[in-house]
């Protein structure tokens, strides 16, 4: 009964949702931050968590002008792996292996890849 239906595409790119989806482990092993590095991201508490929580593994994909503190964060950890900016592809890959996404923004209350995260 709709007098001017309209198609209206997702906000998710094809790879979040086209990408056959993998199954999660019953446990947490892996921990992911996928986005900017920068301040108000709040970047600074999730290489805080890699530190005090050495049994679990920590990955983050992005760039920004907190790269250099990151690239730091994982000389210093054996279970932190910085992937630098990475194609949408490569961000399914790590969200599929993570079990786990933080989000540890201080001014952002639901980030694009928190959506992306629920696709997979």
């Amino acid at each position: 009964g709709a007098r001017n239906p309209q198609l209206v595409g997702t906000p998710l790119a094809r790879e979040f949702v086209n990408t056959p989806v993998t199954r999660l482990h019953d446990s947490v092993r892996r921990v992911c931050y996928v986005g900017r590095l920068a301040a108000e991201k709040n970047i600074e508490s999730f290489l805080a968590l890699a530190a005090s929580r050495p049994d679990l593994q920590f990955e983050i994909a992005g760039d920004g002008p907190l790269r250099n503190k990151v690239e730091q964060a994982c000389k210093a950890s054996a279970n932190l792996t910085f992937h630098g900016w990475c194609r949408r592809q490569q961000v399914v890959e790590i969200l599929d292996r993570c079990q786990v996404l933080v989000l540890p923004s201080s001014v952002e209350a639901f980030g694009t890849v928190a959506l992306e995260a629920m696709a997979r």
